[in-house]
C-alpha cells in the first residue's frame, strides 16, 4: 500500500529539496572524479596514523596540560568573582575550595559555605501561574505550523520537566535535596569538568584537518579561555533568577542553562570554526582534497 509523504515532510521537502538536490548532485560529482572506495578499504593506513596521533596530541595536549597547571587559578578566579557579583546582586551565597576527597593530585573543587541558604519553598500562588503557563505553553504549541516543530518539541520538553518538578515539590516539599548554594557549586564544578573535556571533543573533529600550527595551539586555549568567562556568569545567571522565584524551576533552569547549553555553545562554535577553514582541506595525510561548495 503507497503512503502518502506528511505534511510536515512535504513542508520540507517545498523547503529544502532543492538544495538537497544540489547537495547530493555534488557528491555524486566528488566521488566520479575521485573514485568510489571500496567497502574493506581502511579510512585511515597504518603509515597515516602517527600523522593523525600527532595532529590529536597537539591540539588536545597544550591545553589540557594549561587547564591542568591553572585549575587552582582559574577556581580561584571563579570564586572571586562569584564573591563579587553575590555581594552587587546580595545573595547571600559563600563558596570556598577545598581538595576533591581521595585526591592525591591537588585537585580541588568549589562547596558551599552558607549554612543559612534554606530552600526557597514556592507559594501557591506561584505553584498555579507556574501550572497555568505549562498548560497553556502545551497547548498553545500544538497550533504551531510544521516549520516550528523543533521549537515545538523543546518547549514541551521544558514544560515536561517542570511539570515534574511541580509534582515532586508539591507532594515531597521537604525532600527537595539542593539549595541556591549547592546549584551553585555543582554547575561550576560541572563546568570545569566541561573545559577539560572540549579540547579533546576539539582535537577529534576539527583537529584532524590540516591546519597551521598556530591555529592548533591556539584555538582550544581561546576557546577555554572563553568558557572560563561564560560558565560562571552564566551559573550565577541561573542563581539570581532562582532568587526572584523558587526551587521549584530549579530543573527546568538546570535542563535550558546548563551542561545541554554549555554542550550548544560547543557545537556552535565548532561550525564556526569549520567554517573558518580553507577553501580546500587535505582528508588525512597523503589523501585527496576535499572542495567546499
Amino acid at each position: 500500500m503507497n503512503s502518502r509523504p506528511s505534511l510536515q515532510a512535504q513542508a520540507q521537502h517545498a523547503l529544502h529539496g532543492a538544495a538537497l538536490r544540489r547537495a547530493c548532485e555534488q557528491v555524486q560529482d566528488w566521488r566520479m572524479r575521485h573514485g568510489q572506495p571500496t567497502a574493506d578499504a581502511p579510512v585511515v593506513t597504518a603509515r597515516h596514523l602517527p600523522a593523525l596521533l600527532g595532529r590529536l596530541l597537539l591540539s588536545a595536549g597544550p591545553a589540557l596540560a594549561v587547564l591542568w597547571v591553572l585549575q587552582p587559578q582559574i577556581l580561584l578566579g571563579w570564586l572571586t568573582l562569584v564573591g563579587w557579583w553575590c555581594q552587587a546582586l546580595g545573595l547571600p551565597l559563600q563558596l570556598q575550595l577545598q581538595p576533591l576527597p581521595l585526591s592525591r593530585t591537588g585537585w580541588l573543587q568549589l562547596v558551599g559555605d552558607s549554612p543559612g541558604d534554606s530552600t526557597l519553598l514556592p507559594s501557591v500562588q506561584a505553584l498555579v501561574w507556574t501550572a497555568a503557563v505549562c498548560a497553556l505553553v502545551w497547548l498553545g504549541s500544538a497550533r504551531w505550523p510544521d516549520r516550528w516543530l523543533p521549537l515545538r518539541v523543546l518547549l514541551r520538553a521544558l514544560v515536561g520537566v517542570q511539570l515534574a518538578a511541580l509534582l515532586f515539590v508539591v507532594l515531597l516539599p521537604s525532600q527537595f535535596p539542593y539549595t541556591l548554594t549547592s546549584h551553585l557549586t555543582t554547575l561550576l564544578n560541572l563546568g570545569y569538568g566541561f573545559m577539560a573535556v572540549v579540547p579533546v571533543l576539539l582535537s577529534l573533529g576539527w583537529g584532524l584537518l590540516a591546519l597551521p600550527l598556530w591555529q592548533r595551539l591556539l584555538v582550544p586555549l581561546a576557546l577555554l579561555a572563553y568558557l572560563a568567562v561564560l560558565l560562571p556568569h552564566k551559573a550565577l545567571l541561573q542563581v539570581w533568577l532562582l532568587s526572584h522565584s523558587s526551587v521549584v524551576h530549579m530543573p527546568v533552569f538546570y535542563v535550558a542553562l546548563g551542561p545541554l547549553l554549555d554542550l550548544m555553545v560547543f557545537i556552535a562554535l565548532y561550525g564556526w570554526l569549520l567554517s573558518l577553514r580553507p577553501q580546500t582541506v587535505s582528508a588525512g595525510p597523503g589523501g585527496a582534497k576535499d572542495p567546499r561548495p
